[in-house]
């Protein structure tokens, strides 16, 4: 990976539960304001990353691509292995986003991802963190 403008991203899966998460709350909140492609918005309460990390913090590490095409090689990728809560509720809020692009208004954001690609000589590496006042 030598790509100097290559970008990290960060993934988290999310878990339907019972309890509603604070700091995706947030997020939901300022979905509203941003219903068209480019729009921006200063959300009025700050969102804080750490907080929508895991408790455990084990991750899965690998050099990949985009997400999106022309599929780039110029990503680092950390996924992590636990998912982080969410209500169902909250579900319901990022299921109801819509397309707003031209002749597409009023369609509901959906299957917005590309086929799985093979591994290839891609190495996945899992990293497991050590709980705090381990002596490991």
């Amino acid at each position: 990976m030598d790509a100097k403008d290559g970008v990290c991203v960060v993934a988290v899966f999310l878990k339907v539960g019972k309890k509603e998460n604070p700091e995706i709350a947030k997020i939901i909140a300022g979905l509203k304001h941003c219903t068209f492609k480019g729009k921006r918005h200063t959300m009025d309460n700050k969102v804080d990353i750490l907080k929508l990390i895991p408790t455990s913090s084990d991750y899965y590490f690998y050099y990949g691509s985009l997400a999106r095409p022309p599929c780039i090689e110029c990503t680092v990728w950390i996924v992590y292995q636990d998912p982080i809560e969410i209500s169902h509720g909250q579900l319901d809020a990022f299921n109801e986003l819509q397309n707003h692009r031209p002749h597409h208004e009023g369609v509901k954001i959906c299957n917005n991802y590309r086929p799985l690609c093979p591994v290839g000589s891609r190495k996945i590496l899992f990293v497991k963190v050590p709980k705090k006042g381990c002596a490991c």
